[in-house]
């Protein structure tokens, strides 16, 4: 079996979707022909435009275009193909005899349509939906995003299958020493709170600087350190708001906004860190949650969308509208080592369910069974 795999996602920077497809692609490569199926790997010639320029946007869509509904048929017919995999939602939308899998990572298009542009939300209901509803297989992370999707897109509910992510395969070798150190010392002795991710309003970081506004009124010493930077489109980008808030708080030696950091640097933060905190008000997986249960670290996370399932007992769960209960949570990992302890050995019992070689296999699993149909 001839499986075609859309690797354009890795032109367009390390995000949640380009971890998936080089995690996976990685595995695919190592264990293909113990399956009985064969990979091969469509590369993306030009490089992908991720500025901010109107023009700049509309060629990038163009190319996007071209290259899903021209090239990738015209390159599954050639090659004779039996199945197209593509990561990031779109799919050609002629009719082929290669068969078609998607995977659709969230439901965001249609629960928060405000935070993208007209041009790529015109472009999603109007050509991967209608793709998606003719393709042959599609792929979700959780059971949670499998229910939305199968809510708002009823045709999609018989072909949709759940294959769990695994966490991102961080470079754990030679540090950055000076970074590392310049973290320590502004940190003084202190113990931070983690939180990883783009800085996008659904990431509820704002609830979380008025939650800590009231653990420090109980004079609890402890930072924050959030890592990552403004997400791809800017009016989900709640980088000003984080900072401003911040500001007006007083609170810039209390919590540091990293932007982007690297493997090292990454590696880093989650071996040092006291805790992670997950405020999201929306996730359809939530990988930096695996992440922190790979360390072994507490977690204390929202009790909506994916989040609870992916988490399960190796978190405690807060309601991510109220700042007291974020506070009362986030103190309670603080205060309670019994209570660190034990979400630190219910991750280590979770991980199991969170592996890249276990997605991989999956995968193949519902390809060949595609394929046989």
């Amino acid at each position: 079996m001839k499986i075609a795999i859309d690797t354009r996602d890795l032109k367009k920077g390390k995000t949640g979707t380009y971890t998936y497809l080089d995690s996976l692609s990685k595995v695919f490569k190592l264990t293909a022909k113990d399956k009985g199926v064969s990979f091969m790997f469509i590369h993306y010639p030009l490089p992908v435009y991720n500025g901010s320029l109107f023009i700049g946007k509309f060629f990038e869509h163009l190319l996007f275009t071209v290259w899903k509904q021209i090239v990738l048929p015209i390159y599954c017919s050639a090659n004779k193909i039996d199945l197209l995999f593509c990561t990031d939602y779109f799919l050609p939308l002629a009719k082929m005899k290669t068969k078609k899998a998607v995977v659709f990572h969230d439901a965001f298009f249609y629960e928060e349509p405000w935070h993208y542009n007209t041009l790529w939300l015109k472009s999603f209901h109007w050509i991967a939906v209608r793709a998606a509803k003719k393709a042959d297989l599609v792929i979700v992370p959780t059971n949670y995003v499998k229910n939305r999707l199968s809510f708002f897109i009823p045709q999609l509910a018989h072909k949709i299958k759940v294959v769990y992510e695994g966490p991102q395969q961080i470079e754990t070798g030679l540090q950055d020493q000076v970074w590392n150190k310049e973290i320590a010392d502004w940190l003084s002795g202190s113990p931070f709170i983690l939180h990883v991710g783009t800085l996008d309003y659904r990431k509820n970081l704002i609830r979380l600087i008025e939650s800590y506004e009231i653990l420090m009124q109980k004079n609890i010493d402890i930072k924050i350190i959030i890592a990552g930077d403004s997400p791809k489109y800017f009016s989900s980008n709640g980088k000003n708001a984080i900072q401003q808030a911040i500001k007006e708080r007083n609170l810039n030696e209390r919590i540091k906004l990293t932007g982007r950091v690297s493997e090292f640097q990454l590696d880093f933060l989650y071996k040092t860190a006291h805790l992670y905190v997950f405020p999201s008000t929306n996730e359809g997986f939530g990988l930096p949650m695996v992440e922190a249960m790979k360390y072994r670290l507490p977690i204390a996370a929202s009790n909506n969308t994916a989040l609870p399932e992916v988490g399960g007992n190796a978190a405690i769960y807060f309601d991510p509208t109220n700042t007291e209960d974020i506070a009362n949570k986030i103190g309670l990992l603080i205060a309670d080592e019994h209570v660190r302890q034990r979400l630190k050995e219910a991750a280590g019992e979770r991980m199991h369910l969170f592996d890249w070689q276990k997605s991989s296999d999956q995968l193949i699993q519902y390809f060949i069974q595609t394929n046989n149909k």
